[in-house]
């Protein structure tokens, strides 16, 4: 009768548990490398976003500053109508130096980037990603007060220039009456009402800036 082989457990026990082990290295290394990839591309689309913030930030300014020339010019018009002087020459002027509208450009290509990639589902800062996306809301916010300001200025403050006003001949002021129309004192009124809200969310919206550079920019 045949010899029956005695199998060896303990030896088939430890290679299995040595091919297990192996297994679950390779696979934890996998995962630290996957991580590590991850890491490094949510670390490139921050420092993109905060390029960008850098760069909205100083169109900002630029607007912040051609607000307050506006409001200021506002202001002395409104003065000067309220008066009643007899100071056409800087009426008139001033009446078409407020021809120059400004528009804040707001860039939001990293923001995209990161969003359309799917990328920011690797952000695990919550706190990061909510800052992020409070940062671009602020954008959001302050391109609607552009668009009100520009709707506005489009609808009644131009119409009534281009109407009223003499553009070629640009030092000859005009009839006086025309800058006691009721029509264009009641444009002035609502342009300096929209324009210093304007400046305010302007510079609502630096603040904001600010703070996420001054929170996530190492290099500041």
């Amino acid at each position: 009768m045949a010899k029956t082989k005695k199998i060896d457990w303990l030896n088939h026990v430890l290679e299995f548990a040595v091919v297990i082990i192996g297994i679950l290295i390779a696979f934890q290394l996998n995962t630290c490398r996957e991580s590590k990839k991850e890491a490094k591309l949510v670390d490139n689309h921050i420092a993109s976003i905060i390029d960008e913030s850098k760069f909205n930030r100083s169109q900002i300014n630029f607007s912040i500053e051609s607000a307050s020339k506006t409001i200021q010019k506002l202001d002395s018009l409104m003065n000067l109508l309220t008066i009643q002087s007899n100071n056409l020459p800087v009426i008139d002027k001033l009446s078409k130096d407020l021809l120059n509208l400004d528009y804040c450009y707001i860039k939001r290509n990293a923001y995209n980037s990161l969003i359309q990639s799917s990328d920011v589902r690797f952000v695990e800062d919550f706190k990061l990603k909510e800052n992020i996306i409070s940062l671009y809301e602020y954008y959001r916010w302050l391109e609607s007060v552009d668009k009100t300001n520009q709707d506005f200025y489009l609808k009644y403050y131009q119409p009534f220039v281009m109407q009223n006003l003499d553009l070629l001949e640009f030092e000859k002021p005009v009839n006086e009456a025309v800058y006691n129309n009721k029509e264009f004192k009641n444009a002035l009124s609502s342009y300096v009402y929209i324009s210093r809200y304007r400046k305010q969310r302007l510079e609502a919206t630096k603040s904001q800036i600010n703070n996420f550079i001054e929170k996530y920019d190492t290099e500041e």
